[in-house]
């Protein structure tokens, strides 16, 4: 029976070899596999292959050495000029961002290094220096999914046999707050009726947003002719702040899409029951 043997001093970067008995004597080899777990598999297929009276360590072709030694430079200058996907618009813009990740962050970190070496503990201490540097949660965020997509594509391309070291890797969260809750119903109830009573002008701006799940930009973007107190309905049809990504890059926005009626009756009574007044011109006020 074979063992598996870690040969590293560093416990950040493992070297597995596989030990085995073929023809009577004792041979120890490098498995070349970045985890335990596919080193006992690597061990398990050369124990096969003898009980089987084939050669137990089959030497790996031109082709199996090229996909263990590309760089991840190499792997993403690759990725670049040969992915492609449907669901993405703009393949140049695309590889053109990709690109540049790229080169300002994960070359400098691990672009002459074997794609295959690269573990989820290297990614993960490369995640928190960059977050120590002071950049984005959001950022890093996409500099991983980034990185996990090329890694992706390697192996189904049959590029790379590793296994995406991205996958187990923890994520940033894309806020930035991790202890963010959302207000419970007794909580919604408090701050409705606490702003009823102090500010009365803001109060239906406040109950709009909690009754409809309206955005602030489409609240603050709201007119009178959106609004229809005989059907109850209001029409989210503009919306104020930054313009989406499609108008700054000059493409024009699929209007039927962007476009949507809340109730404002349905988890509430109607605005109209509630004693709500909508002067024609003017901020929304309580009736009196």
């Amino acid at each position: 029976m074979g063992s598996v043997i870690n040969r590293s001093r560093r416990r950040d970067k493992p070297c597995w070899y596989v030990k085995f008995q073929e023809y009577g004597l004792q041979r120890m080899v490098h498995s070349h596999q970045p985890t335990k777990e596919l080193a006992r598999k690597f061990l398990a297929q050369i124990e096969a292959n003898i009980a089987a009276g084939k050669v137990g360590l089959v030497e790996p072709t031109a082709e199996d050495l090229a996909k263990k030694r590309i760089t991840v430079r190499e792997l993403g200058a690759r990725f670049l000029a040969e992915y492609s996907s449907p669901r993405i618009k703009n393949i140049e813009r695309y590889r053109s961002m990709v690109g540049y990740v790229f080169k300002k962050h994960l070359y400098p970190a691990f672009g002459d290094r074997p794609a295959g070496d690269v573990t989820r503990q290297d990614l993960g201490r490369w995640r928190d220096v960059s977050l120590a540097a002071d950049l984005a949660n959001e950022s890093v965020k996409l500099h991983l999914a980034y990185t996990s997509r090329m890694y992706n594509w390697a192996r189904t391309e049959g590029i790379v046999t590793c296994v995406n070291p991205v996958e187990n890797v923890e994520k940033p969260s894309a806020a930035g707050h991790d202890d963010f809750t959302f207000l419970s119903k007794d909580e919604v109830g408090a701050l409705l009726t606490w702003a009823a009573g102090h500010q009365p002008t803001e109060y239906p701006l406040y109950a709009i947003a909690v009754y409809t799940g309206m955005r602030l930009g489409e609240l603050c973007g709201l007119r009178w002719t959106d609004v229809d107190l005989d059907r109850g309905t209001i029409a989210c049809a503009g919306r104020i702040g930054r313009p989406p990504r499609a108008e700054r890059d000059g493409i024009s926005a699929s209007t039927r899409g962007s476009r949507r009626s809340c109730a404002s009756g349905k988890h509430s009574a109607r605005p109209a029951q509630r004693g709500w007044s909508f002067p024609p011109r003017g901020p929304m006020t309580m009736a009196s």
